[in-house]
């Protein structure tokens, strides 16, 4: 059991980190398989593989500034996700600043998430979420909402895809 946020690092640009959490694995926490502060989090990747992990996932996370991410995957094929609806799955995810989260993919295939699943999310960020993807399939339970791409600025979420 690991009661700390995972990270695959944390000031400039990261990427190619992978997470593996798996074989009744758990994390009391989040997991972030790229976090930047401002730079890029690009092709990171998370993989839950019949673990818990009880707060968010994201495979790519910028904080701030004009930091991109792009090409990030979660991969969650059975365990639980979340503890209740405020706990979401990311693949790429933008907090403020003005980069864009594009082309990433969140895929579940088995177990179950008590939180919304996004492909990619602009919190409070001036940047575009576009070209995301959500993949559900299997036996698998989500209890909130299942979005290819979410921006909070009105007009910024193009292109964005959900295949059940």
């Amino acid at each position: 059991m690991l009661f700390c946020h995972c990270k695959g690092g944390e000031s400039g640009a990261v990427t190619l980190n992978t997470i593996s959490i798996s074989d009744s694995g758990e994390v009391l926490g989040s997991v972030y398989a790229g976090r930047s502060n401002t730079g890029n989090a690009t092709e990171n990747h998370i993989i839950i593989s019949n673990g818990t992990v009880s707060q968010h996932l994201y495979g790519g996370y910028v904080n701030s500034g004009s930091g991109i991410a792009n090409a990030n995957l979660v991969d969650i094929s059975g365990g639980e996700v979340g503890t209740n609806t405020g706990h979401g799955v990311y693949g790429g995810y933008i907090n403020t600043g003005s980069g864009d989260a594009t082309y990433n993919i969140v895929t579940v295939s088995n177990g179950t998430v008590k939180s919304s699943v996004f492909g990619g999310y602009n919190n409070t960020g001036v940047g575009e979420v576009t070209i995301n993807k959500v993949n559900i399939s299997g036996n698998c339970e989500v209890l909130g909402s299942v979005v290819g791409g979410r921006s909070n600025r009105q007009n910024a979420a193009f292109h964005e895809r959900v295949n059940a």
